[in-house]
């Protein structure tokens, strides 16, 4: 005989529920109070200078509170409705308060430091991708090469000891 009659939950599972949906109300706090990049908490990961669906549902943190991870379907459960409004209403906001402040960087005219050194890293780094390749790709063609000799070796010793063999002591100095 089952525990739970059907339709009865757990105290567990309601507790894990209701933490959920408080969470998602922490979470939709904590995002409303981002202005800037630099407002972004550091365990919340950004795609570019955007704040993704995904990632918030992913996010988790117990150093800011009981920020938990859940599940896309968990979040548009009927239960989590309101809350879900409330998150993804605070997350359209953060985006475009972000938007804003990039596309207002973007138009001055002048370029920022960090992202010149950004960009110098980002070429050294192709630069040093690419050398290594040529590096194992010749690595490769050395031990490729080293195997053919070797065999060749082995066939031109094998060779001459068959000849050996057949011509025997007397006749060894006919091989040349």
């Amino acid at each position: 005989m089952s525990k739970f009659k059907p339709g009865q939950t757990s105290d567990r599972i309601r507790k894990r529920k209701s933490d959920i949906t408080r969470s998602m109300l922490a979470k939709a706090d904590l995002i409303n109070l981002i202005r800037t990049i630099d407002d972004v908490p550091s365990s919340l990961e950004l795609k570019g200078n955007y704040i993704s669906e995904a990632s918030v549902y992913k996010w988790s943190d117990d150093k800011l509170g009981d920020i938990l991870s859940f599940s896309r379907n968990t979040a548009y459960a009927e239960h989590n409705a309101q809350a879900l409004k409330v998150l993804l209403k605070s997350l359209k906001r953060a985006n475009d308060k972000l938007a804003v402040k990039q596309s207002s960087k973007s138009s001055k005219y002048h370029h920022n430091r960090d992202d010149d050194a950004l960009s110098m890293l980002r070429k050294e780094n192709e630069d040093l991708k690419t050398a290594l390749a040529e590096v194992y790709r010749s690595y490769l063609q050395v031990i490729d090469n080293y195997e053919e000799d070797k065999q060749a070796d082995e066939s031109f010793r094998s060779l001459i000891l068959e000849q050996a063999r057949v011509l025997g002591k007397k006749r060894l100095w006919q091989v040349k």
